[in-house]
């Protein structure tokens, strides 16, 4: 159904072709230059859609990465913080028992 409608509008475009190609080289030109146009404005379109649906996911995956670099960074300076911790304890102890020794 869809083929014999496209196999339609072709031969009707080709009746059309062959019409201005009898009458004129003026009206042929004009005709190709409108279709050439016609094309280069539905690229050109396309085109645009695909850059901001590439722009989209782009933003979305630098959204994540920040998220987890945060995350990472987060989780990241806690146990730091929780190792300075561990260490400062290790660091007293040694400290104490280093005082010990010294004394006796």
């Amino acid at each position: 159904m869809i083929l014999a409608y496209i196999l339609a509008q072709t031969q009707e475009l080709m009746k059309a072709v062959t019409e201005a190609a009898d009458k004129s080289d003026r009206w042929l030109f004009l005709f190709v230059l409108g279709v050439c146009g016609i094309s280069a404005s539905l690229a050109i379109r396309y085109l645009v859609n695909a850059l901001a649906a590439s722009q989209a996911l782009h933003n979305e995956y630098v959204k994540t990465q920040m998220a987890d670099s945060i995350r990472l960074s987060t989780q990241l300076n806690a146990a730091l913080e929780d190792n300075t911790v561990a260490l400062k304890r290790v660091q007293d102890q040694l400290d104490k028992q280093i005082g010990r020794s010294e004394r006796s």
